[in-house]
């Protein structure tokens, strides 16, 4: 996918999705930043003031009261408008007979939640109907149906309320199966992505098919053996940098998206430094060849007929 790649008004860099809208490259993730909203608040202060742009929440994460409040409040202290931000929100699948009419009573209810007049963009969270760990995996018939009426749902809703549609932990048969009933292609598929966990099959596909690819878990959840991978290490001995930057511009040097999450001020200012480090098609190599040691994060979607 050769998408347009810009510059902010913050320094940071924005994509052009194949919805024609622009989303920043990097942007706050916010789950567990939630139950206090002086925490939230503060979190979401030193976001904006260092740069953030993109906010990416979702159901499952119970804080979209929360972030509303916030950005409510704090972006006209800091002199900014609700369209300087793009908030990214997701809902679990839901099952067919019910995606019809529940896709836009969640959809409302985040718009209600976050106080705003529209979302940026609307994510499927999962490609099966309710949570990750639910013993629904080989229900083919079942979460086909469900990913395809909770799609046409989302298809539905006015463009002046949902801006961008797109899923997420979406393998490629399930991106290829989109295309007997969707109408509109997704705009983001967002997946789990490090150096020991590549997805090199669904990046491919999704540059060719023009659907943005974003990660989560850049970090692999802090896991010691990624971040002290031998090919890490050097790369952060190198550019006298974090292990976290090093993953962080992992991505987004190959113009993948990032979502760091943190509640820690301090930790969100560093993780945003990424976008000032650039790596090497050097360092880049010598982490695209070390063994990929699979997944970190309890999410199975390979496993989803």
């Amino acid at each position: 996918m050769e998408s347009l790649t810009t510059p902010n008004s913050n320094g940071g860099s924005s994509i052009q999705l194949n919805s024609g809208y622009l989303m920043p490259l990097v942007g706050l993730g916010t789950y567990k930043l939630s139950g206090d909203q002086q925490l939230v608040d503060s979190a979401i202060y030193a976001a904006l003031q260092c740069g953030y742009r993109l906010f990416d929440t979702a159901k499952l994460y119970s804080n979209e009261r929360e972030l509303g409040n916030a950005f409510e409040k704090l972006l006209p202290e800091l002199g900014l408008r609700r369209e300087d931000i793009f908030i990214c929100t997701k809902f679990w699948a839901l099952p067919a007979e019910s995606a019809s009419v529940e896709v836009p009573k969640l959809v409302e209810e985040s718009l209600v939640n976050l106080k705003t007049s529209y979302l940026d963009l609307v994510l499927i969270h999962y490609p099966k109907p309710g949570p990750p760990q639910a013993e629904n995996n080989s229900d083919a018939e079942g979460n086909s149906a469900s990913r395809r009426e909770c799609w046409k749902a989302l298809e539905r809703i006015p463009k002046d309320k949902v801006r961008s549609i797109g899923v997420s932990n979406y393998e490629v048969r399930h991106l290829e199966e989109m295309g007997h009933y969707a109408s509109v292609v997704p705009s983001v598929n967002q997946v789990e992505f490090h150096p020991h966990f590549r997805r090199t099959d669904i990046r491919a596909y999704c540059d060719k098919q023009g659907v943005f690819f974003q990660s989560f878990a850049s970090f692999g959840r802090q896991n010691s053996e990624l971040l002290n991978d031998p090919a890490v290490v050097e790369i952060v001995a190198k550019h006298n940098t974090t292990p976290q930057n090093v993953l962080l511009s992992f991505a987004t040097s190959q113009g993948v998206g990032v979502v760091p999450k943190s509640t820690n001020p301090q930790r969100i200012r560093a993780n945003f430094d990424c976008l000032q480090l650039k790596l090497s098609a050097g360092d880049i190599q010598k982490l695209n060849t070390i063994p990929e040691r699979g997944h970190y994060i309890r999410n199975t979607p390979w496993l989803v007929l």
